[in-house]
């Protein structure tokens, strides 16, 4: 599934991203990723979003969001978050 990218997200948007993501804002962005908060409407709460940033490479960018997602699906430290879904889930 090719997710499309994180458009420029002000905070209190409240245009959905994926049909899925509203009241979303910029957390942390780097090179390679977007970290973003939103209201995820599936789940009705808070949520964390990480994301590829544009420009950079689709394949790498989704084998390190994989890492990263399967790391934090049985975290081995109580301070560390658990992961809920991933785009292929």
């Amino acid at each position: 599934m090719d997710t499309p990218m994180l458009p420029i997200i002000r905070p209190g948007s409240t245009r959905a991203w994926l049909d899925r993501f509203i009241d979303a804002a910029t957390l942390n962005e780097t090179s390679a990723f977007r970290v973003v908060a939103a209201t995820d409407l599936t789940l009705d709460r808070r949520v964390v979003v990480a994301a590829p940033a544009e420009g950079v490479d689709r394949a790498a960018s989704t084998a390190a969001l994989g890492r990263l997602f399967y790391a934090h699906r049985e975290p081995s430290h109580l301070g560390i978050a658990r992961a809920g879904d991933g785009a292929d889930d």
